[in-house]
């Protein structure tokens, strides 16, 4: 059965590839038309990869990967921070920032576990 007649995965578990967009040449101009969210051409590919594992789930499916940290606190991180914000419920995030775990390592890294669902904020009654 084709996982995606039930609606996708329920998982995704990932280390997507660190490269920088401007640095792939056309491969970048190509991208740019798909019309990603979190699309920033200063940005990296690994954006992109959260971006995609999110359309790969059924909804309530969650995705972790670990990547660069670098999302976390720069101007082309805005829009991956703005699409968790306003597509995911993140469940956890594990940052490593000055921290070698992996000693082959050439980024600080970190761990995210968020849920293809949309925060519900309740609303709030008037009395």
């Amino acid at each position: 059965m084709d996982v995606f007649s039930n609606g996708g995965f329920d998982i995704v578990i990932g280390n997507p590839p660190y490269i920088q967009l401007q640095k792939m040449a056309t491969e970048t101009n190509s991208l740019e038309k798909v019309n990603y969210q979190t699309f920033a051409r200063t940005g990296d590919i690994y954006c992109l990869f959260y971006e995609q594992g999110f359309n790969l789930l059924k909804p309530n499916g969650v995705l972790t990967y670990i990547t660069s940290n670098t999302w976390m606190r720069t101007k082309f991180g805005e829009l991956l921070r703005k699409y968790f914000r306003e597509e995911t419920q993140t469940l956890a995030l594990l940052n490593f920032e000055d921290t070698k775990i992996f000693q082959t390592a050439t980024v600080e890294t970190n761990i995210i576990i968020s849920k293809k669902a949309k925060i519900r904020y309740p609303l709030m009654q008037l009395q």
